[in-house]
């Protein structure tokens, strides 16, 4: 998968799924031409400097749907622009100051009504933690 990842045979079949299913067929080569920006773009900073030592997945994705990024119920409208970017990864080392994700909102009042849920998402220790492999094992 890491392999796939850095030389960009992950790009190339995912932007295969997106033709698959009506897509551009640009889309890897010019997001900005089909994607659309939010207004708002915060990075979050570490206030200190530590390891990564856990990461809330769902407070995570709660913070997502609070921006307007997902659903509540079958219903509700998506806002495609807003989201969380540039999660540090679980066992990084930062400083303060160090971006610890970058969040993408609607509006800054948005984003500043989710940056301690983010904050409190990332776990950062003073030394580093056990980091479980990226993938467990093959399926079948």
């Amino acid at each position: 998968a890491l392999a796939a990842l850095a030389d960009g045979r992950a790009a190339e079949r995912f932007g295969a799924m997106v033709v698959a299913m009506g897509g551009p067929a640009d889309l890897i080569e010019v997001p900005d031409r089909y994607l659309p920006r939010a207004p708002v773009v915060v990075p979050l900073a570490a206030e200190r400097a530590g390891y990564v030592v856990g990461i809330d997945g769902a407070g995570l994705g709660d913070v997502v749907v609070r921006l307007g990024g997902g659903r509540r119920q079958a219903g509700d409208a998506i806002d495609p622009r807003v989201g969380l970017s540039r999660v540090v990864r679980l066992g990084a080392q930062v400083a303060v100051g160090d971006p610890l994700a970058m969040v993408h909102a609607a509006t800054e009042d948005d984003a500043v009504a989710v940056l301690a849920t983010v904050r409190a998402a990332i776990l950062l220790g003073a030394a580093p933690g056990a980091v479980p492999p990226l993938v467990h094992g093959r399926i079948g």
